[in-house]
């Protein structure tokens, strides 16, 4: 099949939508040789923050010599984004050529499990697993799709299992308290692994230390084993200092800005540093660092006026996006395009964010998963008076850079989804704004 033909197979799954489970994907990868077990890995969870530390963990293994895999989701515009070795994405004939390998695979355990079949996200990960194992990968480094016990990715015996945060998420699948949630993610910890874990609310901290006990893993936690010393904002940057485990490392550049991208970084680091049990390279370490890219993830799209994107999602990261906006950015103004998805927090999101607005731009993404604007219309009342309705969402973007003056900030935010298609819209209209 060509990679046009792979995306509608793939797509022909998502209505199977979750269901909890390892049995299947097991089964999968045992018909595929078990390739997830030729290569170490390091197994990445948390509420916010994973795709982050997966890019930043990958690029700083990449740059200490190891060919690095590194399996993330959701994906903002190709399915190619998800996988990559060496920070370059799968190309779309290896995609093809990948899942037409697997799919004889793919149906004889859809045939073993029937009537129940393998899910969307269960054939991209054994893809993922088996494209990095004829790649020849030294090194694995894998996001957690949703939560962890269940998850298709918690097939791995991971050397390393990293949980960065605990938040209320996925309440209807991963329980409603941040007890519930912190269980579930916990269960990423195997036998003797390390674990670096970030940090966390008093009741999530010790579930995962009681997960550590039990499991004989070493846990190493973030401002009791490592920490962030410093960081100073450039102007394409932020230059970290931090203090690892085996070692204190200064003038670090990271092309990401907000302190949570800072503390993800030192989490990365010592992840890094745990799957070597050595320091690093200072030079490396640099060289990591410096070819981050993390897209959608206050990501500067422009200035003049500054254009930011960021996928934030639940109350917790639209908080974050707040405490950034303003210690990150001078800016008059504060133009917020939003489109969230109906399933969310959206009370909790709009609490955390329209209060700093000047003006909001209501909108919808295309996801058939997305809050109508005239919902968000009714719930934003609550919190602002300031706001217009526009549900198409590229009209939405034109009408923020109209209203913008050069000293504003427009801010794009309320979903991946939504910061996938204002991305394109933004990259495909260079002539509208000022480039970075």
């Amino acid at each position: 099949m060509d990679y046009q033909k792979a995306i509608d197979y793939l797509e022909s799954t998502i209505h199977l939508g979750i269901n909890p489970g390892l049995q299947r994907i097991k089964a999968l990868c045992k018909e595929l040789g078990d390739p997830h077990f030729s290569y170490p890995t390091i197994h990445i969870t948390g509420t916010n923050g994973k795709t982050s530390v997966t890019k930043m963990t990958a690029s700083i293994l990449s740059a200490h010599g190891l060919k690095t895999g590194a399996y993330i989701s959701p994906h903002l515009s190709s399915y190619t984004e998800r996988i990559s070795v060496d920070g370059r994405n799968i190309a779309e004939e290896d995609f093809a050529s990948v899942l037409t390998d697997i799919a004889g695979a793919i149906e004889k355990v859809n045939l073993k499990f029937h009537p129940e079949r393998l899910t969307h996200f269960e054939i991209l990960t054994a893809l993922a697993f088996f494209y990095f194992h004829h790649e020849n990968i030294d090194c694995g480094v894998i996001e957690v799709g949703m939560g962890g016990r269940w998850d298709a990715t918690n097939i791995i015996p991971s050397k390393v299992a990293v949980l960065i945060s605990v938040a209320l998420e996925h309440t209807d699948r991963l329980g409603t308290s941040i007890h519930q949630i912190a269980t579930e993610k916990a269960q990423i910890i195997k036998d003797q692994c390390k674990a670096v874990v970030g940090s966390l609310p008093q009741d999530a901290f010790q579930v995962v230390e009681k997960k550590c006990i039990e499991q004989g893993a070493n846990m190493r936690v973030l401002g009791r084993d490592f920490s962030l010393l410093s960081r100073e904002l450039l102007v394409d940057a932020q230059k970290l200092s931090i203090q690892g485990l085996y070692d204190n490392y200064t003038d670090l550049n990271l092309p990401l800005f907000g302190k949570h991208q800072a503390q993800n970084g030192a989490i990365a680091m010592v992840a890094t540093e745990s799957f070597y049990e050595k320091p690093l390279s200072l030079s490396k370490l640099k060289k990591g660092f410096s070819k981050v890219d993390c897209p959608g993830r206050l990501e500067i799209m422009a200035k003049h006026p500054f254009v930011v994107l960021d996928g934030a999602h639940n109350p917790a990261a639209a908080i974050e996006l707040a405490r950034s906006l303003q210690s990150e950015f001078a800016f008059e103004r504060l133009i917020l395009v939003l489109a969230i998805l109906k399933d969310k927090d959206i009370d909790g999101i709009l609490k955390a964010l329209v209060d700093m607005a000047s003006f909001v731009i209501l909108s919808q993404n295309q996801s058939s998963r997305c809050a109508p604007a005239q919902l968000l219309e009714e719930k934003i009342s609550n919190y602002s008076s300031c706001f217009i309705r526009q549900p198409n969402l590229k009209d939405a973007i034109e009408l923020a850079l109209k209203m913008a003056k050069p000293q504003d900030l427009i801010c794009i935010t309320g979903s991946l989804y939504t910061v996938g298609e204002a991305r394109e819209h933004l990259l495909q209209g260079q002539e509208i704004i000022q480039s970075v």
